[in-house]
């Protein structure tokens, strides 16, 4: 419960320094920029500092295991693992209710909401709203999936490129599997840094 606080604390009082835009410049294109630019603040904030503590961590690891991981893919992957959540749609009273609510929705509401977006757009009720917020949050690795994919389709231009952005895909869609048995070493240390922001 005080590592909820916490959180909420730093979402409420999220910002980004000088260093973190220098750090985005450096390991993200343009067009990764602007889908982490489509996150909320406190998402922003939230990523960058999963990214530092990725790096922090993998530092403690052996040398031979630190030659393993695919540095690049790893930050990526913690810069851009939360897009599916958008500033649009995901409030900072979303984010709450959703950590608050999220084992006991039933996938019914989560549905209605959706549907309600869909049909409704802006005109759906302030609680329609919510449950496509609950809907969002539940479903944010797989739309960042897609939109990751969705980038190699409009931008990769060769097949390296291709290889690289499915590779991050997979580990956005993956980011919330915790049992899932051959985890790659990016996998697991973004699951670990993820858990420690």
């Amino acid at each position: 419960m005080i590592r909820r606080i916490r959180q909420f604390i730093r979402a409420i009082s999220a910002s980004l320094s000088p260093a973190d835009r220098d750090f985005l410049e450096e390991h993200l294109s343009a067009e990764e920029r602007n889908l982490f630019n489509n996150m909320a603040l406190h998402d922003q904030r939230h990523v960058l500092n999963v990214a530092y503590t990725a790096l922090n961590l993998l530092h403690t690891l052996p040398a031979s295991t630190i030659e393993e991981v695919n540095k690049p893919l790893l930050i990526k992957a913690c810069l851009l693992h939360d897009i599916g959540r958008d500033k649009e749609h995901v409030l900072i009273i979303d984010k709450v209710l959703a950590v608050l609510l999220s084992d006991h929705v039933s996938p019914l509401i989560l549905k209605w909401g959706l549907v309600n977006h869909i049909k409704l757009k802006s005109e759906a009720s302030w609680l329609s709203k919510r449950c496509y917020a609950l809907y969002v949050y539940r479903r944010h690795p797989h739309m960042g999936y897609r939109q990751i994919l969705a980038l190699a389709d409009k931008y990769a231009q060769d097949e390296e490129q291709v290889k690289f952005y499915r590779k991050l895909a997979e580990l956005i869609h993956q980011h919330h599997c915790y049992d899932r048995p051959a985890r790659s070493l990016e996998l697991q240390l973004l699951q670990q840094a993820d858990s420690l922001n």
